[in-house]
C-alpha cells in the first residue's frame, strides 16, 4: 500500500502529527504511527491473511494512542472483494 508521507520521517520526529485522530492504512504503517499520538478512530485495511500472524502486535501498537480507541474497523482485501469487521464503542478493550 502506498502512503502519501514518509513512515520513517514521522516516526523519527518526536512531535510530528500530534493531533492525528483519524487513521486509515496498512497494519504496519498503524503500528508506527499510532503510538504516542491521540488517534480515536481507526481502519485497517488488510490485503493479506498473513497479517492474522501480527494481530497481537498491531494490537498492541494502536492500544498505544493517547486517546482511548472509540472506532476500530477492519477491511480485509482479497481477490477484488472486501469484507469488513468492526468493533465500536464498549466493544473495544482500552
Amino acid at each position: 500500500m502506498r502512503t502519501l508521507f514518509d513512515v520513517e520521517h514521522i516516526t523519527k520526529h518526536e512531535g510530528c502529527l500530534p493531533n492525528l485522530h483519524t487513521f486509515l492504512g496498512a497494519p504496519s504503517v498503524a503500528e508506527s504511527v499510532v503510538p504516542g499520538r491521540p488517534v480515536d478512530h481507526i481502519t485497517l485495511i488488510i490485503r493479506s491473511p498473513s497479517f492474522m500472524w501480527k494481530f497481537d502486535d498491531t494490537l498492541k501498537a494502536i492500544s498505544q494512542s493517547t486517546r482511548p480507541v472509540r472506532y476500530l474497523l477492519a477491511q480485509f482485501i482479497s481477490f477484488g472483494f472486501v469484507q469488513q469487521s468492526w468493533m465500536g464503542g464498549d466493544e473495544l478493550i482500552a
